[in-house]
């Protein structure tokens, strides 16, 4: 009695050197002798062999699958991410009968080969019947063994010549010795041999050839569709060097596997190619004749978008989207995927339109994703001509947005803008030298604006504004910046980061730099405007330079929280812009030991109100760097019109000089600070008023020429005197 170990009932493949199932894990199953993954070979989930598995084959969570093997096969098996574990070739479920793997499978021919070119050789007389299409060669070259497979032979003049597709490398006058496979690609011993399109008169008739058996056809030819097709389950589709599958005729549905190396498809329009459940995992343009470099890409890079499925670009393409943008999001999917190998460079030549625009008309319920990709527009000034845009609008709700290492530079308006209903969204970009914000959030048409957006590390450089995030018309709430590089330039004109009419947004560890000396929106590196309240800003590192603030909430909100963080502000103009914070009318913001660093307008009025409401503010342990002191919150508690003519009547012409009176002023403390103003016009444009605090409930006003220009006060005008309190 003979015994032998019993086979595995399954494959299990685990990690190498760990003992942990391989879960995820891809099997390849592929013709023996071959290299690459051009010539795939079916398995099958059971004994029967009427299911094919997928091609590769996932592990499932134990790193196991059903995998039954027709014949000797080679196994190539990677990881969840596509590295590589192993690669063996020829195995086999059954015995080879004690033959060393390797013998049985080759024929060495005894033929006079002459050497032609690199894909052809010759031999004397009618061998058409031995170098059959499909059927595979193994030859001996200077460079050493290499493998390949007969896509034609034609016999004439005395002599076969034959043409090879080689997997790798070519033939040269080194030629050697030849040898041809066992397997023949008619009458084989296997129980589904591959087909080639190139034996059928067309690619419905092979369709109605093969039948329902599980099949590989390759395309080794051109062949036409000339009516709607489709391929079904059971056909592995491959397209090979010399394939092409063109349309004259409608659509083309793959419902099995499909693979293709190059170009597969030509004169198909968005749309009319459509991968069946389970026919690939992602597209790529290449498919419809995407090449790299200046040659216009936008329709074969528009058609694999308009799959639904993932497209994945691997080159760096030109983009003409003067007539429209790359439409991204198919509404009959509900869903858009688009990743690069690396930052794949999408260039677009026109500034008429955005780069990209994400619309669909009834919702993309399943989101967005763009990753890895660098969008560089055509420059220039051009309103509308934004990165990536997201119009939103009627109909168009986005169920989740991922927007992650995507670099966009060089376009006439926003980089990135984020408009109407979205589900939780999440950005990391970088964005360089466009010309309007880095990332602009606000309401579409409809009033709708985005919420649960989170803005996580990345940057913003030499932009006209930094981040906004802008509830005109409506209201932004619930977003989350954190770790982002926000550094404008001198040009700038808008803030580093807005918010008009935003409540319940966080913003930590911000970094905001800004050149500018003056803006055309807003005053401050951080500027609130609206009704913006309950907005909580942590650890931010802030540097306003030219004279900006560093903080100004302008608006009518309440409860900003700012907490820790340093601030920086350089050169000001005296008693104008560059406080630490400016505060209008909003109740109850707070700042929580902030460190400042720099030259203020002001060593008292760090943070200053103007604001109708006392105790705005809520000031702890504001520091600053200059003078080692630490400086407390302002706030003005009332104020109060005095009259006063200035002593002695007139200022003496041609000279500088000042007048000064004490006048009484009832609840005015020693502690206390004031500042004037002058109500009307009954002051020579050359004089300053100023007060000052004398004594409790007297204060001394003065009245400064600085330019020599004195006049002569015949009666009393008004001042305003306010009054404020530290906290």
């Amino acid at each position: 009695m003979s015994v032998s170990l019993a086979p595995p009932a399954r494959f299990k493949a685990f990690y190498p050197g760990t003992g942990n199932p391989l879960s995820g894990g891809q099997l390849w199953t592929l013709m023996p002798g071959t290299s690459g993954f051009l010539y795939p070979k079916a398995t099958y989930t059971d004994s029967t062999g009427l299911t094919a598995n997928m091609n590769p084959v996932i592990l499932d969570p134990n790193g196991e699958a059903d995998v039954w093997l027709s014949g000797y096969t080679k196994l190539v098996l990677q990881d969840s991410a596509g590295n590589l574990v192993w690669s063996k070739d020829n195995v086999s479920s059954v015995p080879a009968g004690g033959m060393a793997v390797g013998q049985w499978q080759w024929v060495n021919q005894t033929l006079l080969f002459t050497y032609i070119n690199g894909t052809q050789f010759s031999v004397p007389g009618d061998e058409t019947a031995l170098f059959l299409i499909g059927i595979r060669l193994q030859a001996t070259v200077t460079a050493g063994t290499i493998y390949g497979t007969v896509i034609a032979a034609s016999f004439s003049s005395s002599v076969t010549t034959v043409t090879v597709s080689w997997d790798s490398g070519a033939l040269d006058s080194g030629l050697s010795t030849l040898a041809t496979g066992v397997i023949t690609p008619i009458h084989n011993c296997l129980p589904f041999p591959p087909a080639y399109i190139s034996n059928y008169p067309s690619l419905t008739a092979a369709i109605a050839s093969i039948g329902t058996a599980p099949k590989d056809l390759l395309i080794n030819v051109s062949t036409t569709v000339t009516a709607a097709t489709t391929v079904p389950a059971n056909i592995s589709l491959l397209v090979v060097e010399g394939g092409l599958i063109t349309n004259s005729g409608g659509t083309f549905t793959i419902n099995g596997s499909f693979r293709a190396d190059g170009q597969a498809f030509s004169g198909f329009s968005s749309g009319q190619v459509i991968f069946g459940p389970g026919s690939v995992k992602e597209v790529y343009p290449e498919w419809w004749g995407a090449v790299s470099g200046a040659t216009d890409s936008m329709a074969a890079i528009q058609a694999a978008v308009d799959t639904g499925l993932r497209v994945k670009l691997s080159g760096t393409y030109t983009l003409n989207n003067s007539s429209s943008s790359l439409m991204v999001c198919k509404a009959s999917v509900g869903r858009a995927y688009m990743e690069g190998t690396g930052w794949n460079t999408l260039t677009f030549t026109s500034s008429a339109n955005p780069g990209i625009t994400v619309q669909c008309v009834g919702g993309c319920t399943e989101g967005v994703t763009l990753r890895n990709l660098y969008l560089y527009g055509p420059g220039g000034t051009t309103a509308g001509n934004i990165g990536i845009y997201f119009p939103g609008g009627t109909g168009n709700d986005i169920g989740r947005i991922l927007i992650d290492g995507v670099r966009i530079q060089n376009f006439g308006d926003d980089a990135l803008k984020l408009q109407g209903l979205t589900g939780p969204t999440w950005i990391r970009i970088w964005a360089y030298y466009c010309n309007g914000y880095g990332i602009h959030v606000c309401a579409d048409a409809n009033g709708n604006t985005p919420s649960n957006v989170t803005i996580s590390g990345g940057a913003i450089h030499n932009m006209l504004g930094g981040i906004s995030l802008d509830g005109t018309g409506a209201s932004i709430s619930l977003a989350h910046i954190e770790d982002t590089d926000i550094e404008l330039p001198n040009t700038a004109t808008r803030p580093c980061l807005y918010l008009n009419n935003a409540y319940g947004n966080t913003i930590i560890n911000l970094t905001t730099s800004s050149g500018a000396a003056s803006l055309t929106l807003g005053d401050a590196n951080v500027y609130l405007a609206g009704y913006s309240y309950g907005n909580i800003f942590v650890g931010a590192y802030n540097i306003a330079g030219g004279g900006l603030n560093n903080v100004h909430d302008a608006g009518s909100g309440y409860n900003n929280t700012w907490i820790g963080g340093t601030y920086a502000n350089i050169v000001s103009p005296p008693g104008g812009l560059g406080y630490f914070a400016v505060v209008n009318n909003a109740i109850g913001d707070t700042f929580i030991n902030p460190l400042l660093t720099g030259t203020y307008a002001s060593n008292l009025n760090t943070v200053y109100e103007n604001s109708s409401s006392p105790l705005a503010s809520i000031c702890y342990g504001i520091q600053k760097l200059f003078g080692g002191a630490t400086y407390p919150c302002w706030h003005p508690i009332f104020t109060q019109t005095v009259m006063w003519q200035p002593n002695g009547g007139s200022l003496i012409n041609g000279q500088t000089s000042v007048i000064s009176a004490n006048i009484a002023f009832p609840g005015v403390r020693s502690n206390n600070a004031i500042t004037v103003a002058v109500v009307g016009s009954n002051v020579n444009a050359y004089d300053i008023v100023s007060g000052l605090i004398a004594n409790n409930d007297q204060i001394v006003l003065s009245l400064y020429n600085p330019t020599a220009n004195g006049a002569t006060y015949a009666s009393a005008f008004a001042v305003l005197v306010t009054v404020w309190q530290a906290e």
